[in-house]
């Protein structure tokens, strides 16, 4: 194999091992931005479900239920919670 020498003592062999090594760490920062990113939206958007589960119940609380049963926040508080919890897997 052909070895080229730089005029500084180095061969391909150390630039091509050099260039893989910036493009991996490269690619590491701009995967580990997406993940931070993608995260905090995640974060975000757990909030706002939370937060519209809190305003429902509170809602749900204010406005008793008929003599035919609770009242018709009851059920829409639920179905928040049912989907709250098929996203994130948990609820608070």
């Amino acid at each position: 194999m052909l070895m080229i020498q730089h005029d500084d003592g180095r061969d391909d062999r150390e630039d091509g091992f050099r260039t893989l090594v910036l493009s991996l760490v490269g690619i590491a920062v701009v995967l580990g931005a997406c993940i931070v990113r993608y995260n905090a939206e995640i974060d975000r958007e757990r909030e706002r479900a939370q937060d519209e589960i809190l305003h429902c119940r509170r809602l749900s609380m204010a406005m008793p239920g008929s003599s035919t049963g609770p009242s018709p926040f009851a059920e829409k508080c639920r179905r928040l919670e049912d989907q709250y919890i098929e996203r994130f897997g948990y609820l608070h």
